[in-house]
C-alpha cells in the first residue's frame, strides 16, 4: 500500500466510450460536475475515457475511488445503481459494453493483487439507453444526467466531503 501524500485524494472517474452514445456516459458526467460543482481540493474528476490498463497509475494514488460508467443490468433505461467496494468486481458487474475490452474492473483487480487498491471503492452505474455510433447521449440518460450527479455527490457525503454549487454554470 502506498502512504503518505499519495494516497490522500479522492478520485471521481467517469469510463467509457465517447462515440457509442450512452456508453460514454460517465466522462459526460465528469463535464457536468465540472460545469457545475466546485470539488474541494482532495477531490480530482478524472476523464478515463478508454483507457483500460493505463487507469492504474490514477486509480493507485486515490484512497477512495467513485467510477461512473454504463453497466448491463437488467432494468430500465436511466436506472441508477451504486455498488461498494467487494461488489465490485468482474462477474458481479458487466462493464464492457463496448470496444474497451479491459476495462475498469480489470484494472481494479490488478491494483487488488498488487495491494494498490484505494481503501473505499465505489461504483455509480446506469442502465444505458442506446449503445451506438454517435458521440450524444439519449434523452433518457441526459435526463436522468443531473440525478446521476446528486448520486455522486452523496457519495462524497458519504466520504466526509463538501461540494459546492457553482453560482454560474460553466459552458461546455
Amino acid at each position: 500500500m502506498f502512504h503518505g501524500e499519495q494516497r490522500k485524494k479522492i478520485g471521481v472517474m467517469g469510463v467509457g466510450n465517447l462515440l457509442l452514445g450512452d456508453e460514454g456516459v460517465g466522462i459526460h458526467l465528469i463535464r457536468y460536475l465540472e460545469q457545475h460543482f466546485v470539488m474541494p481540493a482532495e477531490v480530482e474528476l478524472y476523464d478515463g475515457g478508454t483507457a483500460g490498463l493505463y487507469l492504474s497509475t490514477f486509480v493507485e494514488t486515490c484512497r477512495a475511488l467513485i467510477v461512473v460508467d454504463a453497466l448491463a443490468i437488467a432494468a430500465q433505461p436511466g436506472t441508477i445503481r451504486v455498488y461498494y467496494d467487494d461488489e465490485v468486481k468482474p462477474g458481479l458487474l458487466q462493464t464492457n459494453l463496448s470496444p474497451h475490452q479491459v476495462g475498469f474492473l480489470e484494472t481494479i483487480e490488478l491494483c487488488r493483487l498488487q495491494d494498490r487498491e484505494p481503501e473505499k471503492l465505489v461504483v455509480v452505474g446506469i442502465c444505458p439507453e442506446q449503445i451506438e455510433a454517435g458521440v450524444e447521449l439519449s434523452a433518457t440518460i441526459r435526463a436522468v444526467l443531473p440525478l446521476l450527479a446528486d448520486e455522486v455527490i452523496n457519495q462524497l457525503l458519504r466520504l466526509g466531503v463538501t461540494v459546492t454549487p457553482r453560482q454560474e454554470v460553466l459552458d461546455a
